[in-house]
């Protein structure tokens, strides 16, 4: 059946409905959505009858109710396929889910130098490999903002300023879509976290730079202004440490993991007294979980350096949290993989919080870090570009 374009646009509505907020009743989704009964009818059996959506069974409670019953829909597992990538600078990480978001798939790989021709390259071998999977769209995560009159990725890494987005859409015949890797991980958190009431949250990112994303009433807010959710450029210190982007003390000084790992590389060529140099026996060497390992050790320098970064993340994270309407706070950092630093972050944001104004409790929720987790959520923007737009 051919659907007009105003049909169309409904059956997205519902679809985007039941990934954010399922299973619901047909009753449910008629007020939720303000469209008339006798439509939505129609248009979720024609979505069952496309092997879109399946009646998942009655809603519990419904038998006590009296009149009709409410059936409960919710989207159906099919034979339908998204492949996910994320970019880092000599890295790449792709992996494949079904249509409701289950990871099938996946791969990571070292390149020395990412090239968008390079990304083409192995994101047809990954497809080749996996001949199995129809894919139908491919979701890619960047570090940066996807600039689509350009096809450039707008940033201020001079690593990407040549690297061409348009050559990757011009490879393949299905269709490709980009967005910022932690704007990427906020879609993939609303239509397969498990919040099944489409809250309104920050999911916070700290890895080699910070950002923010935040979804306000089912959207990402402000994604026309890039410089929204910056929050590693809020500047905590004007003493501090002068940043890339030229002001003095910016939160990313403190906290990001490419700042944390330059100052351990300082702490180990002029501490005598520093456990780092048994832990490696070249500063090049310093990862974050050598980092840690110091930390752990008793390092007094090391501990230094990231109790203050977890200090200030708490105070920024407050200042974020009183300017905006979120009911919960994701924190996603390798740094925090480590359960008694994860602990003493939620701690300090409760010890900086305002006693003063009752409000709403916000829920903060520690998010494991795992490198493949930005290209799982590609997939997550794949489905939603494809099916839901």
């Amino acid at each position: 059946m051919t659907l007009s374009k105003a049909r169309k646009k409904q059956v997205a509505t519902i679809l985007d409905a039941l990934y954010s907020k399922g299973p619901l009743s047909r009753i449910d989704l008629s007020k939720m959505l303000s469209i008339t009964p006798a439509t939505m009818s129609e248009l979720t059996q024609i979505l069952i009858d496309q092997n879109f959506l399946y009646e998942l069974g009655e809603e519990d409670g419904s038998e006590n109710r009296a009149g009709r019953r409410k059936i409960l829909l919710d989207i159906k597992k099919n034979d339908t396929y998204y492949l996910g990538v994320e970019l880092f600078e000599n890295e790449l990480t792709l992996c494949i889910s079904d249509n409701i978001g289950n990871l099938l798939k996946q791969k990571e790989l070292r390149i020395p130098v990412l090239k968008h021709q390079a990304v083409i390259i192995e994101i047809n071998k990954f497809i080749n490999e996996s001949s199995n999977y129809k894919i139908e769209a491919i979701g890619i995560a960047i570090p940066g903002h996807y600039d689509s009159h350009s096809h450039y990725i707008l940033t201020n890494n001079p690593f990407w300023q040549d690297f061409s987005l348009k050559e990757i859409i011009k490879a393949f015949n299905i269709p490709v879509f980009f967005e910022n890797n932690v704007n990427t991980m906020a879609i993939n958190e609303r239509l397969f976290g498990e919040f099944k009431n489409d809250p309104n949250f920050l999911f916070m990112h700290f890895r080699r730079g910070m950002f923010s994303s935040y979804l306000y009433q089912s959207k990402i807010y402000a994604r026309n202004n890039y410089y929204v959710g910056e929050i590693g450029h809020m500047v905590i210190n004007p003493d501090g440490p002068q940043c890339e982007c030229g002001k003095h003390g910016c939160l990313q000084t403190y906290a990001s993991q490419t700042w944390m790992i330059r100052k351990a590389r300082l702490i180990y060529e002029s501490n005598t007294h520093t456990y780092l140099t048994t832990l490696v026996g070249n500063v090049k060497d310093i990862t974050m979980d050598i980092i840690l390992q110091a930390y752990h050790l008793g390092d007094t320098a090391v501990i230094h350096m990231v109790d203050l970064a977890i200090d200030y993340l708490a105070i920024s994270i407050n200042n974020v949290i009183v300017s905006l309407d979120a009911e919960i706070i994701y924190l996603h950092a390798e740094l925090f993989n480590d359960q008694e630093l994860g602990w003493l972050l939620l701690h300090k944001i409760e010890q900086h919080d305002s006693k003063l104004l009752p409000r709403v409790s916000i829920e903060k929720i520690i998010k494991p870090y795992n490198k493949i987790n930005g290209a799982k959520a590609a997939c997550a923007l794949a489905i939603q570009g494809h099916i839901l737009s």
